[in-house]
């Protein structure tokens, strides 16, 4: 881990987290001591359970190809806080961050704001300070009450595909979830949707038209993209919606820039391929069951038949169903720790997914197991018919894509 990460970790951390209690109320005020510098810019807004932080990667690289000086403020990082706030796709430096939190600290202290809300305040200043014309937001949790909400020009808001996440702050069902991302909507706004689940449709054509909100549906596009996985076709659509708005405003785009600009994006983490040691890896974030389907979905697309996944899993998500979505007869699954996260044990899932108990192995870490696995599909010659994912959560797949270079592929004995 980047040095400068453990040192914003404990900066951070003095903020209270007080989880459980959503509001505008406490970032509002603390803007208004600043005079508001959040409405300095216009912002492109996009809430959703999974596709956020692709689609506003693909839009901020198609701002900055266009000419545009935009920021780009996503949630929550893979490696460092810094990749939080971004211009241009320069990261803010860990001094001019520094500088901000220590400066704001005191008031963001008096407003009692928690590290999110201190966050996107301060990514909020600088984009003030920096005169950019556009802020992409990625929405943290929800979208009624999150943080980016409190901007007041977010006339153009997109939706990645709609699921179940969170289900201890939004709601418990899909209809509930639906209505809180929902909650990001506003008069006159032009919201942008990937194809969703009927229940989710509904809610979202219901707001719009409460509200006042022209809600535009998009299909599947086929352009060349930078962003591995088929999912990808859903979440550039969405993306390329939303330019067209911008477009609409009259805001001046060419096809040939907003093409290149896809087709050079990156996102880290998100079905990444990673060389090891003679290996093919897959990574990927995936941390609930529509992110887990949408994987497996991919991996049937290199037509392996045997998967060796490495999975951690936080102990407040739903790891069977997330076990049900990847796991096809013939794959194993080493179940690991998330580092510095309270995680679902082999032992549990076994009890919890009696159907899988046989697939299910246990290791003392991934890398323990990213080193079984691979010596397992070597040993059994299974290369051309195997492969082997990292995935589960977001903080492992941060820590694996860290380390691996650092690993090496020695031989340890299967637990």
């Amino acid at each position: 881990m980047d040095p400068n990460s453990k040192y914003f970790d404990k900066l951070i951390a003095t903020f209270s987290s007080r989880e459980g209690t959503l509001s505008l109320n406490r970032l509002q005020l603390f803007l208004q001591e600043l005079n508001n510098p959040e409405s300095d810019y216009i912002a492109l807004q996009v809430a959703g359970t999974n596709g956020k932080g692709s689609i506003c990667a693909l839009l901020h690289n198609s701002l900055s190809a266009s000419g545009l000086k935009s920021g780009l403020m996503i949630s929550p990082h893979l490696s460092d806080w810094q990749e939080r706030i971004c211009i241009r796709n320069e990261i803010i430096t860990a001094h001019d961050l520094e500088e901000l939190l220590l400066e704001i600290g005191p008031l963001s202290k008096k407003f009692l704001l928690t590290p999110f809300e201190l966050i996107t305040a301060a990514g909020f200043i600088y984009f003030s300070r920096q005169k950019i014309k556009v802020a992409v937001l990625e929405v943290g949790l929800g979208g009624r009450l999150d943080a980016t909400s409190i901007h007041p020009h977010r006339q153009i808001v997109g939706f990645g595909n709609i699921g179940e996440d969170h289900q201890e702050f939004l709601g418990s069902d899909l209809v509930s979830i639906a209505k809180e991302k929902a909650g990001v909507l506003s008069p006159g706004a032009i919201a942008i949707s990937a194809p969703q689940r009927k229940e989710v449709a509904q809610v979202l054509e219901k707001e719009a038209i409460r509200v006042g909100a022209q809600l535009r549906w998009v299909k599947p596009l086929d352009w060349p993209c930078g962003l591995t996985g088929q999912v990808q076709r859903y979440n550039s659509a969405v993306a390329l919606g939303m330019i067209d708005a911008m477009a609409s405003f009259g805001w001046r785009f060419t096809k040939t820039s907003i093409q290149s600009a896809f087709q050079n994006a990156r996102w880290p983490g998100r079905c990444q391929i990673i060389n090891w040691q003679g290996n093919k890896i897959l990574i990927d974030g995936a941390h609930n069951s529509p992110a887990a389907r949408a994987l497996r979905y991919e991996v049937n697309s290199y037509k392996k038949d045997n998967i060796q996944w490495v999975i951690g899993i936080l102990e407040r998500k739903n790891a069977p169903a997330m076990i049900e979505a990847l796991l096809h007869p013939l794959d194993e699954v080493w179940i690991v720790p998330v580092p510095g996260h309270a995680s679902w044990s082999a032992d549990k899932l076994r009890i919890a997914c009696p159907k899988y108990k046989h697939q299910i192995k246990v290791a003392e870490d991934w890398s323990a197991a990213l080193i079984l696995a691979c010596n397992k599909v070597k040993k059994e010659g299974k290369q051309s018919t195997s492969m082997v994912v990292i995935t589960g959560s977001l903080y492992l797949v941060s820590t694996a894509i860290e380390d691996m270079p650092y690993r090496t592929c020695e031989y340890i004995k299967e637990v």
